[in-house]
C-alpha cells in the first residue's frame, strides 16, 4: 500500500514538473 501511495505521488510530480517546463517553454 505505501509503495502504491509512492508511486502516485512521484507520478503526480513529475506531471507537475512536465506542465511547468511546457509552460515555462511555451511562453
Amino acid at each position: 500500500m505505501l509503495s502504491f501511495v509512492l508511486s502516485a505521488v512521484l507520478a503526480f510530480i513529475l506531471y507537475g514538473m512536465c506542465v511547468l517546463l511546457d509552460k515555462l517553454t511555451t511562453a
